[in-house]
């Protein structure tokens, strides 16, 4: 149920400008990027059935965008989350503050992927500050093997340019 009311949430964004376009697979969404077109995934089709999704309410948006962000082969994710994070903001404290689901630092790790969170306030202004090479947010401490580090390499997000080197002008 949880996955059909993202798909129709997901819908009703890209009815909000020609730009957004519904994406259920690795291939639409490569094809959408290409384009120069927003993916909105819908993720029935590709994480339904997944041994690795628990069907539970340990697994929430947040944790299948990790997911996704893994399956697709990108090392950083941005959450656009409602308040700013209690800090210290590891991992293993968001989770269990319920800030983050649980599933999600276990996720983080397998996938080697750094994340930071942005508010809403923050989301606004996010695309902007990547054009001129700065990070918002906060980041997400987490234990990640050697050699990933916070966004100074791989893809910031699906839709977002290599940056090389930013600025970070996070709260850390």
């Amino acid at each position: 149920m949880a996955l059909l009311a993202m798909e129709q949430y997901g819908l009703m964004l890209c009815g909000l400008h020609p730009a957004l376009r519904p994406a259920a697979s690795r291939a639409s969404i490569a094809r959408l990027r290409r384009r120069g077109l927003v993916p909105v995934w819908l993720p029935s089709a590709m994480a339904l059935g997944r041994p690795e999704i628990a069907e539970s309410w340990d697994v929430t948006s947040d944790s299948l965008a990790a997911w996704l962000a893994g399956t697709l082969g990108l090392r950083h994710l941005v959450l656009v989350k409602s308040a700013p994070p209690p800090e210290p903001a590891t991992a293993e404290r968001l989770a269990a503050a319920g800030y983050i689901d649980p599933m999600l630092p276990k996720l983080l790790q397998r996938y080697r992927i750094a994340a930071r969170c942005v508010t809403v306030d923050e989301a606004t202004m996010f695309g902007a500050a990547m054009g001129n090479g700065q990070l918002l947010g906060t980041r997400i401490l987490c234990d990640l093997p050697r050699g990933i580090s916070t966004p100074q390499q791989g893809d910031v997000g699906i839709g977002m340019r290599n940056l090389k080197g930013p600025r970070d002008v996070s709260r850390e």
